[in-house]
């Protein structure tokens, strides 16, 4: 009784580490593009997951930004300083 109770509890912590690591996760440029058009459903976990997300990170941040404005994502990566 005493090992499945553990095991659940495992499991519990488990579940919610997973979560919580997700909200740390940056989002593919594909989720942002969902999102920035209105394709993620507002209430539902990715919605919620990415919302959180954009909160903390400064770097995701910016790439909504830059989609925003009609950029392609990758052209931030490019150093233009260097010729």
């Amino acid at each position: 009784m005493f090992t499945i109770f553990l095991l659940i509890a495992a499991y519990i912590v488990y579940r919610a580490v997973r979560q919580i690591l997700r909200v740390y996760e940056c989002p593919s440029d594909e989720v942002l593009t969902a999102f920035w058009r209105g394709k993620l459903r507002p209430g539902s976990e990715p919605h919620r997951q990415l919302i959180t997300h954009l909160g903390t990170c400064e770097k995701c941040q910016e790439r909504l930004h830059l989609l925003r404005q009609g950029l392609p994502l990758e052209d931030h990566l490019i150093d233009k300083g260097q010729d």
